[in-house]
């Protein structure tokens, strides 16, 4: 069961560690049928519990509004940005890459699943089971969230700060708007022929940019590589991606430096250099921010890793 963190503890939480977190259960807000919900934001990555773990019958549904992430499920990895919606099944293990969260802002919500013979409240027999099959029948654990499902999270996350009398009976009205547009998004993401959901513009600078991690080329050299005008580019860049340019490039930077920490024997200096960072002390500080610890003490995780297996 999940403690919601008292506002004097939260404030202080969040000014030494840089993270914004709220969590609340749902049987203090008058909510039993869920078990929590959540909305976290951090400047840098951060431990907040993302060590493999489970939900017991029970559905993680998250909502990735800012930054990126890299979660896994059982032996698949997922990159997730701006827009993306990342569900965990029952009992399904799972967590983040190096045990934690890294730049971002989410919501999420832990859905139990209600027992053959009970009805979720304000539903009938019928149209829960109907609800936790086409859960369980999903094909994606993860698409793009419509503008309405993005309303309704943000909507639940507003009146979670608001108590009152009627706060229940808005609370359970959110929720079931937010399931049944969380199964049609879904729908519309089975017909969607581009599974990215980015342009061909924006893909083609992406590919770019991963292509050439050591040129630190501006964004308008970039916006004209993709063929677009630079705050065209720049808007529709954070749009589809979650990320600025600038941004995306570190971040694929930091992860080909993970690569070769873990698996090479080159220097740290060697690598930073390579990567097309100016000094080895600033690609240890971007990269302690992102990954949470320094280049040395990731490449001797790996290590020890290696060890164990």
């Amino acid at each position: 069961m999940t403690v919601p963190i008292p506002n004097r503890l939260f404030k202080r939480f969040s000014m030494k560690r840089q993270v914004q977190r709220q969590t609340y259960d749902g049987s203090d807000v008058g909510l039993p049928e869920i078990e929590t919900f959540g909305w976290t934001s951090t400047s840098r990555a951060t431990d907040l519990g993302l060590k493999p773990h489970r939900h017991t019958n029970a559905y993680e549904i998250c909502l990735i509004t800012g930054g990126s992430v890299q979660w896994w499920v059982g032996h698949e990895i997922y990159q997730l940005g701006r827009g993306d919606i990342y569900i965990t099944h029952p009992n399904e293990p799972h967590g983040g890459i190096d045990e934690v969260m890294h730049p971002c802002a989410l919501y999420w919500l832990i859905l139990p699943v209600t027992p053959t013979n009970r009805s979720l409240p304000g539903l009938t027999h019928k149209q829960t089971s109907e609800l936790f099959g086409q859960l369980e029948g999903m094909s994606r654990r993860t698409f793009k969230c419509s503008s309405d499902l993005t309303y309704y999270f943000k909507q639940m996350h507003s009146e979670l700060q608001k108590p009152s009398t009627f706060q229940p009976v808005y609370l359970r009205a959110t929720l079931h708007h937010l399931l049944i547009q969380l199964l049609r998004d879904h729908d519309v993401s089975q017909t969607s022929h581009d599974t990215s959901h980015r342009t061909p513009s924006i893909r083609k600078a992406m590919q770019w940019i991963a292509n050439h991690l050591d040129d630190d080329a501006t964004v308008e050299e970039i916006a004209m590589i993709a063929g677009l005008g630079v705050s065209r580019f720049h808007e529709r860049f954070v749009a589809e991606v979650g990320l600025t340019p600038a941004d995306y490039r570190t971040h694929l930077r930091i992860r080909r430096g993970q690569h070769l920490l873990g698996h090479t024997n080159q220097t740290i200096t060697r690598i930073s250099f390579d990567l097309g960072f100016s000094t080895s002390q600033y690609f240890a500080t971007v990269f302690k921010k992102i990954v949470g610890m320094t280049p040395g003490a990731y490449r001797q995780s790996r290590s020890t890793d290696h060890l164990k297996t």
